[in-house]
């Protein structure tokens, strides 16, 4: 558990990465679903509806584990809680693991 004097650094140092994630994912399904619903009732386009909600899906899927985690994590340290020593040790398994997986996907190929 962080020092009483830098819990309010310590959960802001958590929670703006939350609030950047669920801003920017929203702002994400909000665009393609809007794409998506724009594109009119034309029956040919029933597919890019079917593809824009799979993708949506994807996103939201992808973010909800980091999400979670980071929720709790920033309720416990602002509470006080000693379940705060427990969560952050799966938090860090929950940040590298996203970490590798973006890594294997932006590297350039061979």
């Amino acid at each position: 558990m962080p020092p009483a004097a830098i819990v309010p650094l310590t959960t802001a140092g958590f929670a703006l990465p939350l609030c950047t994630n669920v801003l920017t994912t929203g702002f994400i399904i909000f665009k393609i679903w809007r794409t998506a619903h724009l594109s009119g009732g034309d029956a040919s386009l029933a597919s890019t509806r079917r593809i824009a909600h799979g993708a949506i899906m994807i996103i939201v899927e992808s973010g909800a584990l980091y999400l979670v985690t980071q929720l709790i994590l920033v309720v416990l340290i602002s509470l006080g809680h000693p379940a705060e020593a427990i969560v952050a040790e799966a938090a860090v398994q929950v940040y590298v693991s996203r970490a590798r997986f973006f890594l294997r996907f932006s590297s350039p190929l061979p």
